[in-house]
């Protein structure tokens, strides 16, 4: 994916989406533009904690489901050895083969297609 903005981002979610008939709530829809905004990975409970400044009565199942409905979606990828999740920016090809590359000084997480 080509350098888009937040809204882009988001306006392509919903639309891929609609298109697959699942419904993109707006604490899912929350979490997409929380993660957009980070530099790299983020934890579950850091979400957590940004998504409680709109949302004061969020919960960690609030964060959990979200993640895993935009795992489902591949609009997200979880990263296992840090715990922690990442933007994919290939979400809208279809079918794509990424790698990772995390770094072992800052942490930063990059996504290259493979292919």
């Amino acid at each position: 994916m080509e350098k888009t903005t937040t809204q882009e981002l988001l306006a392509q979610a919903e639309k891929i989406c609609a298109q697959r008939n699942v419904r993109l709530t707006p604490q899912r829809l929350e979490v997409l533009r929380l993660m957009s905004l980070q530099d790299g990975a983020i934890s579950a409970y850091d979400l957590l904690d940004l998504l409680r400044e709109a949302e004061p009565q969020a919960k960690p199942p609030t964060v959990y489901r979200a993640l895993d409905f935009l795992l489902e979606q591949g609009f997200v990828h979880k990263v296992e050895s840090t715990n922690s999740y990442v933007l994919c920016h290939l979400f809208d090809q279809p079918t794509h083969t990424s790698a990772m590359f995390i770094c072992d000084r800052c942490g930063a997480v990059k996504e290259e297609c493979a292919e």
